[in-house]
């Protein structure tokens, strides 16, 4: 991602400084096969092998942007005939900025459910595990073990692989997360994979209808509803929720996600990431 950006940016500033070299940096090629072909004149609406340096800061911002979910187009001008208005200076702060908020979670915000970080998943209620695969075990050629490679925990890790995800039977589920310390809440991110990586293309295993509610006991508390949700299977794969209901003064060491409904699989749903963000307790 670093490489292709800068990349981008160092023939964007040669065209928009009018360096005959330009194309040094052979950017036609850095470029992933999804957006080739997709550069754009910002004077005609065309395609073109050599795009104007408009259009290529575009695509530089629009790649890191896609990474991190940083919505930064309305810097740039988009009227007719016009380059961009940025100088160099400002468009390295943007990308710069992207990939940073790339580097620190995707989020730029503190996970306080992060497994490695000390958060642990303590109970999923009723909710049935859906077995998708399982590893195994060999010798010899011999399987003699198998395990399962879903479970909750996979919940609160940062892999996000197609199928390293914990999947439950049905369209409703539970999942109860001891944070890394007592929090009061401000947000949640819910992600699942892009579609354009899904095996059939379809993220229907995707949850939908989902609310978050804070606990101050794993077990025979009905919690502090924090808000309800909806998920959207047309949006990024990264979505990020503020908290509805939150009181500042009250910090929760639990967390409960309750799925409602998912995007219209009948067997089973498939949950990614959840993080959990706000204002961590001093202990």
């Amino acid at each position: 991602l670093n490489a292709t950006v800068q990349a981008i940016v160092a023939d964007a500033i040669a065209a928009h400084m009018g360096i005959s070299n330009f194309g040094s940096c052979n950017t036609k090629s850095t470029f992933s096969s999804s957006y080739e072909g997709n550069l754009v004149l910002a004077d005609t609406g065309e395609a073109s092998d050599h795009p104007s340096a408009s259009s290529l800061l575009q695509a530089a911002v629009n790649i890191a942007g896609a990474a991190t979910g940083l919505n930064i187009n309305s810097s740039f001008n988009s009227g007719r005939g016009h380059s961009t208005l940025l100088s160099q200076s400002e468009v390295e702060l943007i990308v710069a900025a992207a990939l940073k908020k790339y580097d620190a979670d995707r989020t730029g915000l503190v996970d306080h459910a992060l497994e490695s970080a000390g958060g642990a998943v303590v109970s999923t209620r009723c909710t049935e595990a859906y077995e998708i695969n399982q590893a195994q075990w060999s010798w010899l050629g011999i399987p003699f073990y198998s395990y399962s490679t879903n479970t909750p925990r996979s919940l609160l890790q940062p892999d996000r692989n197609p199928g390293q995800c914990w999947a439950f039977k049905g369209s409703q589920g539970y999942v109860v997360i001891r944070l890394v310390a007592p929090v009061s809440p401000t947000g949640f991110s819910l992600e699942h994979i892009p579609r354009d990586v899904a095996p059939f293309g379809d993220i229907d295993s995707a949850p939908k209808n989902f609310s978050v509610w804070g606990l101050n006991y794993a077990e025979k508390d009905e919690g502090v509803h924090l808000g309800s949700y909806m998920y959207r299977a047309d949006g990024e794969a990264l979505q990020y929720f503020h908290a509805q209901n939150n009181n500042i003064d009250e910090y929760y060491p639990f967390i409960e996600l309750k799925i409602n409904s998912n995007h219209g699989n009948m067997k089973y749903t498939c949950l990614y990431r959840f993080r959990v963000h706000g204002i961590r307790m001093r202990l």
